[in-house]
């Protein structure tokens, strides 16, 4: 069923015409979050860690499984276009959707049911994919059985990763939704954290003997049980979350009602009926929408999403060959120099098995490091890059001083710096120890790419949402509202604390914001398909190397996987240039003043 599109007929500004102060700071208590507690933060950002373990499983058991299919590594690199095509695709289309459904609910909540069913299924149907292709054919033979079932694995990969799209994109603007601007870095923080926390829980399940320690209806093989597991893990998580926190409703919200409205005209403009939408009409406005949402980014975001673009193309390898390329080298090892031919069966299949096991080992370091990383950050910066209070003099005050210069942009270009040092190093690795290692630092860049460019995206958005909020009181309100009025709740806390303006310089600001998109599912869904249009070039970059490298040799892999990594952190090189040009917040708020002393015709207070 598709999302239908509110068409109310109250202004926005009318809730806010009441001449009693009381039932106007009541309103705008209604449209702005409150903070939230830590229990709420859990709760709000368990299904993102739920839906990580089905990503682990993905990742850690979806490469052996097609190898032994007898897929082939550059025919395995076009399967894998898989996960960005539902990025560019499936993403936007659930935000998009998502932003216009006017369950009384709430707007996400239906896309995050749907998507978990949809991700349940696909992952029952992937890891029996083999059984399934069997219960049709009249052959006893393995191997023509599993040729057989190439083209049906390859679909319940692209089944599994749109399913995961749908769910990830309504899940991430359930969390913008519903936290304050001035918790937007904890709370992403929290997702990026439950993301660590459920890798290291998926390469654990995956480093053990799963069928001699679960329930055999689990399944009967590694993958299946690993498969059940994940299911299991995120419909509890759905459930959780979905029944703790209370979305607003769309049909009585009044900020979403005007978003709503803007929609329509929007719609109009493309000449489409928004009251009479079908999956064509759908199709048309996603693609016309997207195009239109990227010339209208706010400044901030759009430059997030180009180093996003530029680091994604290295991240893709990291994701998806990292067991391969480290399992290769313990290989090459054990075999020293001998070829594979050598080998009975069954001590190709204890090596294959040895190879995967040493692969998930640097998996599951590089799990530790990344949630490390998304414990310690939040901890060390303040949100909006805020000064901690004074301390006396001393070592304390020496490294607060440090601390204080910095920011999330700055530890993000730190990162990727860090990123391609790591694949420059794969030039002097030649052991599976010394690749171990180097996959563990990578758990530094990405634990840093789970939390940082979510914080900037959505502390941008909550930052223009308030400053809209805001110039919808009117002047006599806005000069009595203070912190305390709130109470435990300071819901103006960003704007208030540091961009202190009388009412006009906010309707100046309101204005100038009102041509960007900031709705959550919109600005998040374009932001995905920078993530995963790099991943198809990457994808397809992968698959015409491993054809240029192969040699047929046993260790032609690991130096052709090594040459991908390096392709990849040469394009992170212009991540590194794109960071230099996002904002701080400091700049942001002083762009502000300036824009509202050059055309607003007034004194800062």
């Amino acid at each position: 069923m598709l999302a239908e599109i509110d068409s109310p007929d109250t202004e926005p500004s009318e809730v806010f015409t009441d001449t009693d102060s009381t039932m106007n700071i009541e309103s705008l208590e209604s449209l702005i979050n409150p903070v939230r507690s830590l229990g709420y933060l859990l709760l709000l950002t368990v299904t993102i860690g739920g839906l990580q373990l089905a990503w682990c499983t993905e990742f850690s058991s979806g490469t052996p499984f097609l190898l032994s299919l007898g897929v082939s590594k550059h025919t395995l690199a076009l399967i894998w276009i898989a996960g960005p095509l539902s990025g560019t695709l499936g993403q936007p289309m659930a935000g998009i959707l998502s932003d216009n459904c006017t369950y009384h609910g709430g707007r996400r909540k239906p896309f995050i049911w749907a998507g978990c069913i949809a991700t349940t299924f696909s992952l029952w149907y992937l890891s029996h994919s083999t059984e399934i292709v069997g219960w049709f054919l009249r052959s006893t033979d393995e191997s023509y059985i599993k040729s057989k079932t190439i083209p049906f694995a390859a679909f319940g990969i692209y089944l599994l990763d749109f399913s995961i799209s749908c769910i990830q994109a309504a899940v991430r603007a359930f969390i913008v939704d519903n936290v304050p601007t001035s918790q937007q870095q904890i709370a992403n923080a929290w997702a990026a954290r439950m993301i660590g926390a459920f890798n290291i829980f998926g390469y654990f399940l995956g480093s053990i003997k799963l069928t001699e320690v679960l329930p055999s209806f689990l399944g009967n093989n590694q993958f299946k049980v690993l498969s059940s597991c994940a299911a299991l893990t995120l419909i509890v998580t759905t459930v959780a979350s979905t029944s703790y926190i209370q979305e607003r409703n769309p049909r009585t919200d009044a900020l979403i009602k005007q978003e709503h409205r803007k929609q329509r005209k929007v719609m109009q403009t493309m000449g489409l009926n928004p009251d009479k939408l079908t999956f064509t009409s759908t199709v048309e406005l996603f693609f016309k929408q997207t195009l239109s949402s990227i010339m209208r980014l706010p400044p901030q975001v759009a430059m997030i999403n180009w180093v996003e673009f530029c680091a994604w193309v290295g991240y893709f390898p990291m994701l998806f060959y990292t067991t391969t390329y480290v399992g290769d080298l313990y290989t090459h090892e054990v075999l020293a120099g001998r070829p594979l031919s050598d080998l009975l069966p069954d001590e190709r299949t204890a090596l294959a098995e040895g190879a995967t096991r040493r692969g998930s080992v640097a998996l599951l370091w590089q799990a530790i490091i990344t949630l490390a990383i998304d414990l310690l950050l939040p901890v060390l910066i303040k949100p909006h890059g805020g000064r901690k209070e004074p301390v006396a003099d001393g070592i304390l005050a020496r490294t607060q001083e440090y601390l204080d210069r910095v920011s999330v942009r700055n530890i993000w270009l730190a990162s990727h710096v860090v990123f391609v040092l790591c694949m420059v190093s794969t030039f002097l690795i030649d052991s599976s120890t010394k690749a171990i290692v180097m996959v563990g630092f990578l758990g530094i860049p990405w634990g840093t790419a789970l939390w940082a460019p979510f914080v900037l995206i959505s502390e941008e958005i909550g930052r223009i949402k308030e400053i809209k909020a805001r110039a919808a009181l009117s002047p006599e309100l806005h000069a009595n509202v203070r912190m305390d009025d709130f109470g435990e709740t300071p819901l103006l806390h960003t704007i208030s604390d540091s961009l202190q303006l009388p009412s006009l310089g906010y309707k100046v600001l309101a204005e100038r914001y009102s041509h960007y998109v900031c709705e959550p599912g919109i600005v998040l869904g374009v932001h995905n398909m920078f993530v995963a249009l790099p991943q198809m070039i990457s994808s397809l970059v992968s698959s015409l190397l491993f054809k240029m490298l192969s040699s047929g040799s046993a260790t032609e892999s690991s130096d052709s996987v090594g040459w991908v990594f390096r392709f990849g952190g040469v394009v992170t090189i212009g991540a590194i240039m794109f960071n230099l040009k996002v904002r701080g917040w400091d700049e942001l708020q002083e762009d502000d003043e300036r824009y509202v002393k050059e055309h607003g015709d007034i004194q800062l207070g």
